[in-house]
């Protein structure tokens, strides 16, 4: 489906968003900006989701830089 949308110059296609390169914040900034589609609370959960993801890993961070032990000790610091 995404390839579809992409085909129509809707969404970005998926090689192009990979390879960019994206720190936390701001990876968090573009999905709460693209979900449109959620309540105004769902949309303050994320911001407060986001809010924890800078503060435990920092501005700098990219997105591909995080591991999955990165993830875990995330979710233990909360």
């Amino acid at each position: 489906m995404h390839n579809k949308l992409a085909k129509c110059g809707l969404v970005e296609p998926v090689e192009q968003r990979a390879a960019r390169v994206l720190t936390v914040a701001d990876w968090c900034d573009e999905y709460i900006r693209e979900r449109q589609d959620v309540k105004r609370a769902t949309v303050d959960s994320y911001k407060k989701a986001r809010k924890n993801l800078v503060e435990h890993f920092g501005r700098q961070k990219l997105l591909r830089d995080v591991t999955d032990t990165d993830a875990k000790k995330w979710r233990i610091w909360l």
